[in-house]
């Protein structure tokens, strides 16, 4: 049986952490082993006796190995290897010894939405693989996911221990851009996402990356669950994932981070006077030094970032442009504007999968593929991709309002809400919204020690006590 223990790194494990991440910036294969003993762990996890808490970590692991992947241009992994991980995992789940009730049904009320417009796809249309794995794989995965947490049952001390450890690949997420940005006074600071501060990958999904870093960096020192044993480590991390975060001029994943940080400090800290002292703590230490990055990185791109994040556009701010909603969110109102008049046009099944960017151009849009992932379900699943859109709206509410223990229920909350607001920049692009989701949908126990002659020894999180 594996015992609950505090995972923490120290120098050098971070020492070590760096080495490998500048030999993968040189050698790309170094990323391809990493990802194969990914999936051996994984696989070991599901086969090996009480050891299926590897599963989580891999999983936890996947958003930063799949960037990390894709930027290094990784040999024999696909740029899908996020999406194509999750369907191994889930295959291997099947052995999983689930012997908990489930706790929740959403799974399949989000499979039961979503299948009848797959279907009629199916039918109606010549089958894109590429489109479904794009487009419709994280939706069913979520669906099918959440199956298996509603049947899961996992420690708090283990699932501190899965938020550290989806940490670890950032890290050589953000030495690779460090390496491969060119000086920045080299750097041409534009009011659009920025290429250059990314290592000429993507600066939208690297933003989004590093947004999900800061958030469990935030999570683990409001928590006092600190990733280092030496925290400080933890704080000059945070700030420089944030640092290079405003760097890539890519708002969402930030702003989304931001939100759900918000989110989880108010429930962590509001209405417990005991809490008052360590939220004013924090709080003031994050927001100051915070402040002190952004103004640094606000100078450096000669104050291109403050006016980035007001919205402003090279024509707008030449004033060639006028300033509206869609030049604030780099034309993601127009696609979701179109995708709704396609779903009003299509409102039975949606034009499937993928398939709404070649509608797009017909509604006044441009042909690409959908950013917001709530509006690509109206547009190519229907009045199914509604149903999908009120469940994965209310269900956090629900199961946030079960939660009785705060920590838990602000953690749950936070990553809730970073997984539904990056919906709206990035869709499914990457399986952060994915892996967000359903490791905040996961049931958690604390252990407890034997009072007053009692036998229990673990007390669940939500208030299942009873019936679990």
């Amino acid at each position: 049986m594996l015992k609950d223990f505090e995972f923490n790194l120290n120098k050098w494990h971070l020492l070590l952490i760096l080495i490998i991440g500048f030999l993968a910036t040189f050698f790309s294969f170094v990323v391809t082993a990493i990802w194969v003993i990914a999936i051996v762990f994984c696989l070991i996890g599901v086969f090996k006796k009480n050891c299926f808490i590897y599963v989580w970590y891999t999983i936890a692991m996947s958003p930063g190995l799949e960037i990390w992947g894709r930027m290094a241009k990784a040999p024999a992994i696909p740029w899908e290897i996020g999406k194509y991980f999750l369907f191994v995992v889930i295959i291997a789940m099947l052995f999983g010894n689930w012997e908990k009730r489930p706790l929740y049904k959403v799974g399949v009320y989000l499979i039961i939405a979503i299948l009848p417009s797959l279907v009629i796809a199916l039918i109606n249309l010549p089958f894109n693989f590429e489109n479904w794995l794009m487009h419709a794989a994280g939706i069913l995965q979520i669906g099918i996911l959440l199956l298996y947490t509603s049947r899961e049952r996992i420690s708090k001390i283990n699932f501190i221990k899965i938020l550290k450890i989806s940490i670890i690949p950032i890290i050589p997420i953000v030495e690779y851009i460090t390496i491969k940005t060119p000086k920045f006074n080299d750097v041409d600071f534009k009011l659009v996402a920025n290429s250059q501060t990314t290592g000429g990958f993507g600066s939208n999904q690297v933003s989004t990356i590093l947004g999900l870093g800061i958030l469990i960096l935030s999570i683990l020192i409001f928590t006092k669950q600190f990733l280092f044993i030496n925290n400080k480590f933890d704080y000059v991390l945070l700030f420089y994932f944030f640092f290079r975060g405003l760097l890539t001029f890519s708002r969402g994943g930030i702003l989304s981070a931001v939100i759900a940080i918000i989110i989880c400090s108010l429930i962590l800290f509001w209405g417990n006077k005991r809490s008052i002292y360590r939220a004013l703590k924090y709080s003031t230490l994050i927001l100051f030094i915070g402040f002190f990055v952004a103004f640094f990185a606000n100078k450096l791109t000669n104050n291109q970032l403050s006016l980035r994040y007001k919205g402003e556009t090279e024509g707008t701010a030449s004033g060639t442009r006028e300033k509206t909603l869609n030049t604030i969110t780099s034309s993601r109102s127009t696609i979701a504007e179109t995708d709704i008049d396609i779903f009003l046009d299509h409102l039975l099944y949606g034009v499937g999968p993928g398939e709404s960017q070649n509608f797009r151009e017909q509604y006044g849009g441009a042909k690409i593929i959908a950013h917001v992932e709530y509006s690509r379900l109206l547009s190519e699943h229907g009045i199914g991709g509604l149903f999908v859109i009120v469940i994965l709206t209310f269900f956090p509410f629900y199961w946030v309002k079960r939660i009785k223990e705060r920590e838990s229920k602000a953690i749950a909350a936070a990553l809730f809400t970073f997984a539904i607001l990056n919906s709206f920049h990035a869709a499914m692009r990457t399986n952060a919204t994915t892996t967000c989701y359903i490791i905040a949908a996961i049931p958690l126990f604390i252990n407890i020690p034997k009072i007053l002659g009692s036998n229990k020894k673990e007390i669940l999180v939500p208030d299942i006590i009873n019936n679990a």
